[in-house]
């Protein structure tokens, strides 16, 4: 039986991924380690024996949070992404010390999906600016390869871009439930 795996899973919420790792304790794995967002590395536990909270906060918070956490028995995990790694917090704790909760604020939520929008867009508006260079010098040039790749860069573009949508819908929706709240 193997002590160790490594898990592939893709979301675009903290809830979901929060979710995913409850799951994954309830069945007898703990979160030992995040990387790109999307590696998800667990080891054998005993099924329920751990719970994880995750939050999304700023870089003056975020050593206070980690700080209390671990005063209250929760363990950081590591989380390893080039875009966000000092915005995120995943801790697990013993399910026997009590549910634990961290404060996601509609404001620490709201700054959340505003990176990612920043994020998706940038780096996706990058691939869409390179396709369209692309493309142009393929047609222009008559060069089958340079058009197939200016095709294929645009493609990636969008589907880099495709989730900053959703985060604005997001964002939008949290920005009248504050409205509403004040």
């Amino acid at each position: 039986m193997k002590s160790k795996k490594t898990v592939f899973r893709l979301y675009l919420t903290i809830e979901r991924d929060e979710q995913f790792i409850n799951e994954m304790a309830a069945d007898g794995w703990k979160l030992t380690k995040i990387t790109l967002g999307w590696w998800y590395k667990f080891e054998k536990c005993k099924p329920g024996e751990y719970i994880c909270r995750a939050m999304y906060t700023n870089a003056k918070e975020r050593e206070g949070i980690c700080e209390l956490l671990t005063e209250n028995g929760a363990e950081i995990i590591k989380f390893e992404d080039p875009f966000f790694s000092g915005m995120y917090i995943f801790a697990v704790r013993k399910s026997d010390l009590g549910e634990f909760e961290l404060l996601n604020t509609i404001d620490s939520r709201m700054a959340e999906y505003n990176t990612k929008i920043k994020t998706h867009f940038i780096l996706g508006s990058i691939f869409v600016l390179l396709g369209v260079i692309l493309t142009w010098l393929g047609v222009a040039m008559s060069i089958s390869v340079t058009l197939i790749c200016g095709i294929v860069e645009l493609a990636v573009g969008a589907l880099i871009m495709a989730p900053g949508i959703y985060y604005i819908v997001k964002y939008r929706k949290l920005k009248k439930e504050r409205e509403i709240a004040e």
